[in-house]
């Protein structure tokens, strides 16, 4: 990994078990970037480690604070093995606050009853 890119935190081993008819969940982490990193930000690498029983949808999301919205960086379907999803957002200033908050949304929709395991979700960051 080249010294310009910076890790944020990462989360390990959270599950979550329901059962319902028609079920949608989030998983939603903020990060906050090291000092003076907004002002040069290039990229921004986002990975997420999950899985479920019965094939649920998972949608990742980034929030963009210039229109207050998530944008949504692409989907995949989910299935019992681990599954590692990386994204690259290029131009990514619009995902940092001001005081270098990013906030990652990660949705699972479908199955009428699956376990939903997300093992990881990672930002990291490359500056210019």
């Amino acid at each position: 990994m080249p010294d310009s890119i910076r890790t944020g935190r990462e989360r390990a081993a959270l599950t979550f078990n329901y059962e319902w008819d028609i079920f949608q969940y989030t998983v939603q982490e903020t990060y906050t970037l090291e000092t003076g990193t907004t002002t040069g930000l290039a990229y921004l690498y986002v990975t997420v480690e999950a899985a479920a029983a019965n094939n649920p949808s998972q949608e990742v999301y980034v929030y963009n604070v210039t229109t207050a919205a998530f944008d949504k960086l692409g989907a995949n379907k989910l299935t019992t093995t681990d599954s590692t999803i990386n994204y690259t957002v290029v131009s990514p200033v619009k995902y940092a606050t001001s005081t270098g908050q990013v906030k990652i949304l990660v949705k699972v929709i479908g199955g009428t009853k699956y376990d939903h395991k997300v093992d990881l979700v990672k930002l990291a960051t490359q500056v210019k």
